[in-house]
């Protein structure tokens, strides 16, 4: 009732508002005819004073006086006919009176009683805080906009890309954009009919290749497929601490209800899982239900494992590296929660021990890549880099037909920005392995161009960029610098 009786109040107010310039004698205001009548009466005795003066004579003083008196007369007509239509005869005011008494309250009571809520309780005001405000609402829209642009944008270059592809089916770099820019957009299907053709061209790159694997997996809502796993599989051989590799593996084993293995290939990588990766809750999550799926009754399963894995953990005191199936491991989670009690020499110290001591088992083992690929980052890490390099060097001439290596060290021996002149003989035999094994390359195409340059065959080093600049998009963010250096030639 209360509400009522303040609606009711509101509309009689308003109602009252409207209605009481109405009841009100009418004012007549002074309008531009008004003015102009009192202009022309004022023009009337001036012509006057103007004859008794001489300034007129008597013949040009009765034409004056005719034209004023003509404009009066029309002025006068106007001014009636504006007074009339500005007045309302006092049926006309009972009438509008009326109806915006009974209409107008009526109305609102209608359309209030079809769309209001008057039934409804209020919001308690413990839960106002958590409706939206114009603001949330403005700011939500503008993201959506803003969203709603981005995918737009991101469709078009689906589109621009599959047309390229149409009349350039071998682009291996459109391909790989294509399924990448596809899995952006969430369609996983095509993404990986994409990325499937772009490991057709360049089957030997593994990342192309995990790249593939796991579109389908996500095509597959989660299963692993068996050209799936065949994928992790291949690429597992060459890098087998790829964590996305080692963890799609674990998962296979789960869907194969393998959970031990697969709990066992998840603590693993875990232990080896920087704490800020953004992976790691997922892969604790996968832990945490396959250990209440083995019914192990404890909040760190890598505790329980321990008794069942043939692995040997490093002792802090003596700093020696834990090893598992002759490669290294890096430490465990016990010797990163020991090391955090020791002093920063001290931790220092330890991780160097654990380095050196990879690096004595390569001397006897000298055949293990991803020994010296661990040995290679190690260094990296802790800022040697010409031992890092070393390393890298003796990786890459391990697996001369890994791409992903030779083009690693690659950079290595000719960072960017370095002088064309610093390409050295070793340079060049790398060069030339990426060569053999992915002629179209990108990176092939440019490190060979700045071959072709440094020995002074400018003609070569065009036409291998030229070839680089038709495989680049048109806003591919190293064109100008190609483009510079096609300059630079002529």
């Amino acid at each position: 009732m209360l509400f009522w009786g303040i609606a009711g109040l509101l509309t009689l107010i308003c109602v009252i508002l409207v209605i009481w310039p109405l009841l009100r004698q009418q004012e007549v205001l002074e309008t531009n005819v008004d003015y102009n009548l009192k202009v022309y009466t004022d023009q009337l005795s001036e012509v006057d004073k103007d004859f008794q003066l001489g300034r007129v004579d008597s013949k040009e003083l009765d034409a004056i006086k005719t034209e004023i008196q003509r404009r009066i007369l029309t002025e006068n007509v106007e001014a009636n006919q504006q007074k009339q239509s500005k007045q309302l005869t006092p049926t006309t005011y009972v009438i509008f009176t009326l109806i915006a008494s009974f209409l107008i309250p009526s109305a609102a009571i209608g359309i209030y009683a079809n769309f209001g809520s008057p039934g409804n309780p209020d919001v308690p005001l413990s839960k106002r805080a958590d409706l939206p405000t114009p603001k949330t609402v403005e700011t939500t829209s503008s993201e959506e906009k803003k969203s709603n642009e981005q995918h737009a944008g991101i469709d078009n270059m689906i589109t621009n890309l599959q047309e390229k592809l149409k009349v350039n089916p071998k682009d291996l770099q459109n391909w790989e954009l294509l399924g990448r820019t596809l899995l952006i957009r969430k369609q996983y299907e095509a993404a990986s009919n994409s990325l499937r053709q772009a490991v057709s061209i360049f089957p030997s790159s593994l990342e192309l290749r995990a790249t593939y694997a796991e579109a389908l997996v996500l095509a597959a809502q989660g299963r692993i497929s068996r050209e799936a796993l065949k994928q992790f599989k291949l690429v597992s051989k060459s890098i087998p601490e790829d964590p996305r590799v080692r963890y799609y593996l674990g998962l296979a084993d789960y869907q194969q209800e393998k959970i031990e293995l697969a709990l066992q290939k998840w603590t693993t990588l875990l232990d080896e899982t920087p704490q800020n990766a953004p992976w790691r809750k997922m892969l604790t999550s996968r832990i945490d239900q396959a250990t209440k799926d083995l019914g192990i009754k404890t909040s760190k399963p890598t505790q329980k494992l321990a008794s069942k894995q043939k692995s040997t953990a490093s002792s802090i005191n003596a700093a020696k590296p834990s090893i598992l199936k002759e490669g290294f491991q890096g430490p465990t989670s016990e010797d990163i929660r020991a090391a955090q009690t020791l002093s920063k020499n001290d931790r220092q110290e330890m991780i160097n021990n654990m380095v050196e001591g990879l690096a004595a088992k390569l001397k006897n083992n000298p055949d293990d890549l991803d020994g010296w690929l661990r040995l290679s980052r190690s260094y990296k890490v802790l800022g040697k880099l010409e031992k890092s390099k070393q390393a890298l060097k003796r990786a890459a001439n391990l697996a001369p037909t890994r791409i992903d290596l030779q083009l690693e060290l690659a950079r290595v021996l000719l960072p960017e920005g370095s002088p064309n002149a610093n390409a050295t003989a070793e340079f060049k035999v790398v060069v030339e392995r990426i060569r053999r094994e992915a002629p179209e390359h990108p990176e092939a195409l440019y490190f060979a161009g700045l071959l072709a340059k440094a020995e002074g065959d400018n003609s070569s080093a065009r036409k291998l960029w030229g070839k680089l600049l038709e495989k680049m998009g048109p806003n591919a963010p190293a064109r100008s610098m190609i483009k510079n250096q096609l300059k630079d030639l002529e």
